[in-house]
């Protein structure tokens, strides 16, 4: 064990760990019984006969085997109905023999860390564990499900003292994936979704991360191993949703975030049209990366990081034509003209169009559009911004 880690050796990794393969068979067991999993198994696998899929479920007994006869199936029949194509870039950059943090923009609850993983795997990589809010664990089979899918629980809205204590947990235990375990990690690089389509890492994630570790600041968060990849979607099935939430936001209106609305997110996410999808795999953080942070510490240091792991996902960032096109209708301009097709540009304003629509009766339309072409043509001004090539 590296001396600059301090973890400790105890059973409180079991609150928020994924089940170990010697679980995996009970807690399939459990998801067979529960009433929520048939109806889940209907929607994602229309047409197969529930018993089967029940009967080759029962002879699994590690987390490998789940993810490659059940779980892949599941995602291959969500890009076939729901999406264009998924294609990745930069996955050779990838070393099997070193462990990650893959630290990825957030757009879908499920799909971004479900993406990466079912293309690490396709490529014969390890998949990572992944980070999943405690809020959406809205079921014991929800819970159940992603347990058996190497999904570790990140608690939220917790008392302030009780947040300290869990953070430090919580660090403790990805260094231990990392450095005992050798199993990379997936993590999101804020809470919650980016609803603005502006991807911004917080500091707060990264001062988490460091908390399990002794010794100065470059040195800890070099061995990490942090890999910074983006996710792109043409289609954001959720963009009306997080439209409402800004709205709602912006004009000091209430806006309640509940279990239902969590649900109605992700089922929609997994459900509603997509377009195309990318995940672009960036390159890892370096030494000449943290050779641009010497002279800052504490919080500086870690805006600078922050800034560095956001520069990599704009530049890896895949632009569809639902951007450019965002991007000219915004400014009322035809700069990028040239990067989408009439016919492009008719089908993602009537899309827009027809999603609007069904809110005009509870808000402003015209607003309601603003933040859904915002939402698009954000991920163009964060290149330009940063003055990366589009």
């Amino acid at each position: 064990m590296e001396k600059n880690l301090m973890i400790p050796m105890h059973n409180d990794y079991d609150k928020l760990r994924p089940y170990h393969d010697e679980e995996v068979n009970n807690a399939i067991g459990e998801l067979i019984k529960d009433p929520e999993f048939a109806i889940f198994i209907r929607h994602l696998l229309q047409g197969q006969d529930r018993n089967e899929v029940y009967s080759m479920l029962k002879g699994i007994t590690s987390i490998e085997e789940f993810q490659r006869v059940f779980v892949l199936p599941v995602l291959d029949r969500i890009i076939k109905n729901s999406m264009d194509s998924l294609t990745c870039s930069g996955i050779d950059r990838v070393d099997k023999k070193q462990p990650y943090i893959f630290i990825t923009n957030h757009r879908d609850i499920v799909l971004d860390s479900s993406f990466l993983n079912m293309l690490l795997f396709k490529h014969g990589y390890n998949t990572t564990q992944v980070a999943i809010g405690g809020n959406l664990l809205i079921s014991p089979m929800i819970t159940n499900l992603v347990r058996i899918n190497k999904s570790f629980i990140v608690k939220r809205n917790i008392p302030p003292r009780e947040l300290y204590e869990y953070s430090k947990l919580l660090s403790s235990y990805i260094a231990h994936t990392l450095s005992e375990r050798k199993e990379s990690v997936w993590i999101a690089q804020r809470e919650g979704r980016s609803k603005d389509g502006s991807d911004k890492t917080q500091y707060s994630l990264l001062k988490m991360l460091a908390m399990s570790y002794e010794g100065e600041e470059r040195d800890i968060f070099m061995k990490m191993n942090i890999f910074p990849v983006a996710v792109s979607y043409e289609y954001d099935p959720c963009d009306m949703f997080k439209a409402i939430e800004l709205f709602s936001a912006a004009n000091g209106g209430p806006y309640a975030k509940t279990k239902e609305a969590d649900f109605q997110s992700m089922i929609t996410g997994i459900l509603g049209y997509k377009g195309r999808v990318e995940v672009s795999f960036s390159n890892p953080l370096t030494d000449k990366d943290f050779d641009a942070l010497n002279e800052l510490h504490s919080n500086d240091f870690l805006k600078g990081l922050a800034s560095i792991i956001d520069n990599r996902i704009y530049s890896a960032y895949k632009l569809w034509d639902t951007n450019f096109i965002a991007y000219d209708l915004l400014n009322g301009s035809a700069v990028f003209s040239d990067r989408y097709t009439v016919e492009s540009k008719e089908k993602f304003i009537n899309y827009l169009k027809e999603k609007s629509n069904k809110l005009e009766e509870f808000y402003p339309k015209r607003d309601l559009l603003n933040l859904m072409l915002n939402m698009y043509a954000n991920p163009i001004k964060n290149k330009l911004t940063e003055n990366i090539a589009i």
